[in-house]
């Protein structure tokens, strides 16, 4: 039984397992195939047989498969917001999180309930309404993780996952584990959840939307919500028997239509029809992995009143989004995850491709592709800032390194002369075209040393800025106002590193990470102020650490835990942490002032939570500023104070 091939659609509930039920790890990975990226568009027919071949070659059956030809926010604000609101990589483009607020009321999202309050005469949250947003009828869980407030508008969008109990497929069904006294793996299916509330006098539930397949990313630009799935189909002859023979394998794949395998989507009490048609759907023929999964965009219309959508898919699956105002990008690596390796290893001929899509009125058009070698990493929360956009050009910050490490120790194995790579693609046609390449022949020099992992990344306007790190903290900065000569304009070595970067106006860099020792052991949360004017000579200009080791913030979980407001030219930047100290736990919001006209970075007592927690926890923390006065959103709790 492929067990990890079932934990792609969702997951697994587990228990023990003998080897002989799940096998053991298949090796090395396959190679990677030279064949090019290019997205062509299914004809009638087509997607059966292209996905059937698939299957043929992961099943064995010596089909060959189908062939084909190869083919950053904005520096600080003039003026100040009287809202902070979620932090998000591109101006102009925003991500669903768990706070957010109008010109009047604050709504938050906590154990799957949406919350109203507004703010009273003494500065104080007072709850409106709360409602809750019911479970998914026979989903062994549901959880909403997210949503979207439009400006003005008077529906907000909450994002979700439910988990539904899947079937049995392959060669270790419930019959065969059980034979051997194991009960032990549940098979689930996920299914992303859309669900509209109307924000009127009264929060009220609109017809929920339901869509087949794992979440991958959802973004929203005006009155358009994005949202990125990937479905893995549930086929038949995966639900054959050990015994069944190759004629077996050979009529349930001929018995294959469309229908089993395009994602569906269920609007209310409506029955679910497909999402897609299948000349809806790109075909790969260069990606070469076996993998029957196909990634779907659709873009829903927020302001009309049944949610009208658009949508297109291509076969193959997604890792990474990333979007600005006018694209959409999806990466994905070009071989078969073997779930099965924790953690995941790559082979260092890797391959990642990009595929770029146009936002165009309502709907969502293909564009082009392109390839980029390595990966973008093992952090699904930072894979996003592994991209930017700037005049047309994309820059792809990728690590071509196999393996990441946890200690120095591991580290110092590696002789990897240069674990990170730009590259620089422009649309040509249907293709996304290489302009250039960091490392090259004419600047060999290496982004970062041998063993060293790639931390913070991120794209601002014409310059990129790279964190490396194994004991000292490299941060490149990078001069792409060339983008066919990029070039490494200046580093600047620092102890610790940064994994978040955020532009603190015109040449100043705030990073957050984490503090080191010097023999390489992590220690508190540390923030750090850079000053990057000269892009030749950075250089750090002020620095504190929280906490010791085990002190934690909310960016280590969202990249949404930091919130910042601009006043009169200042920064005013707000962070849960949980900080370990010599006297145990203090859990809260640690607020700290950044004026780049200054040059300082200020500190104000932490605003600690009341009551505290027996086991401090921030993975869900946010802030928001409204004015002068900062809320503070904890496990659910909404406080508000003075800044």
């Amino acid at each position: 039984m492929n067990l990890f091939r079932l934990s792609k659609t969702g997951g697994l509930l587990a228990a023990a397992l003998l080897t002989a039920c799940s096998g053991s790890s298949t090796g090395e990975p396959p190679p990677i195939p030279t064949a090019g990226p290019a997205l062509t568009r299914a004809q009638p027919g087509e997607l059966r047989t292209f996905l059937a071949a698939r299957v043929r070659q992961r099943l064995g059956l010596g089909s060959p498969l189908v062939t084909g030809a190869a083919g950053a926010p904005a520096p600080a604000p003039s003026g100040d917001a009287a809202l902070s609101g979620t932090l998000v990589q591109e101006s102009g483009v925003d991500e669903d999180d768990l706070i957010k607020a109008d010109a009047d009321a604050i709504y938050t999202l906590h154990a799957g309930e949406l919350r109203r309050d507004r703010l009273s005469a003494s500065g104080q949250p007072e709850r409106q309404q709360s409602l809750p947003l019911a479970p998914e009828p026979d989903a062994m869980s549901t959880s909403f993780h997210g949503f979207y407030l439009p400006e003005g508008a008077t529906r907000a969008a909450v994002v979700g996952t439910a988990w539904q109990v899947g079937d049995w497929q392959g060669d270790c069904g419930a019959e065969v584990c059980t034979a051997f006294g194991l009960i032990s793996v549940v098979p689930t299916v996920p299914r992303v959840l859309v669900q509209p509330v109307s924000t009127g006098a009264t929060m009220a539930v609109e017809n929920r939307i339901v869509i087949d397949g794992r979440l991958v990313g959802t973004r929203r630009v005006g009155q358009r919500l994005v949202v990125v799935t990937t479905h893995l189909p549930a086929l038949a002859v995966d639900a054959l028997p050990a015994s069944a023979t190759a004629a077996d394998r050979e009529a349930a794949l001929a018995a294959l239509k469309p229908a089993d395998l395009l994602p569906g989507i269920r609007v209310g009490a409506a029955a679910a029809v497909p999402l897609v048609a299948e000349t809806d759907c790109y075909l790969q023929p260069g990606n070469g992995s076996t993998d029957v999964e196909i990634t779907t965009i659709t873009v829903f219309d927020l302001a009309s009143p049944a949610l009208t959508r658009q949508s297109q898919c291509f076969v193959g699956g997604s890792e990474g989004l990333y979007m600005s105002t006018d694209s959409l990008y999806l990466a994905t690596t070009r071989w078969v995850y073997d779930e099965r390796q924790v953690p995941v290893v790559y082979p260092s001929e890797v391959q990642t491709d990009i595929h770029k899509f146009s936002l165009d009125g309502a709907g969502v058009s293909y564009r082009a592709s392109g390839t980029v070698p390595g990966h973008l990493g093992w952090d699904t929360e930072r894979k996003p800032f592994r991209l930017g956009e700037w005049n047309g050009h994309l820059r792809v910050l990728s690590f071509t390194g196999s393996l990441g490490w946890a200690t120095a120790a591991d580290a110092n194995g590696s002789g990897t002369p240069s674990p990170a790579t730009l590259t620089v693609l422009r649309e040509d046609g249907s293709a996304l075209k290489e302009v250039a390449r960091l490392p090259n022949a004419q600047r060999p020099e290496p982004l970062g040393k041998p063993g060293e992992q790639i931390y913070g990344v991120r794209f601002i306007e014409n310059r990129g800025y790279v964190v490396t790190f194994r004991q000292l903290d490299p941060l490149y900065l990078l001069d792409l106002s060339d983008p066919a000569d990029p070039r490494a304009a200046g580093v600047l070595e620092v102890p610790g590193f940064s994994q978040d970067l955020f532009p603190m106006g015109s040449g100043w860099l705030l990073g957050v990470g984490r503090e080191v020792d010097s023999n390489g052991m992590i220690q508190g949360v540390k923030l750090a102020l850079f000053d990057v004017r000269d892009e030749a000579a950075p250089r750090l200009q002020a620095s504190q650490t929280l906490g010791g080791t085990g002190t934690v913030s909310a960016l280590d979980f969202s990249r949404h835990g930091l919130n910042l407001r601009w006043q009169d030219g200042v920064a005013r930047v707000a962070l849960p942490v949980a900080l370990w100290e010599p006297d145990g736990w203090r859990q809260g919001l640690q607020r700290l002032s950044v004026d780049p006209a200054a040059g300082t970075m200020s500190f104000k007592p932490l605003v600690e939570r009341t009551p505290s927690l027996a086991y401090p926890d921030v993975t869900i923390d946010r802030s928001l500023q409204i004015g002068d006065r900062l809320l503070y959103l904890s496990q659910g709790q909404l406080s508000a104070g003075d800044w």
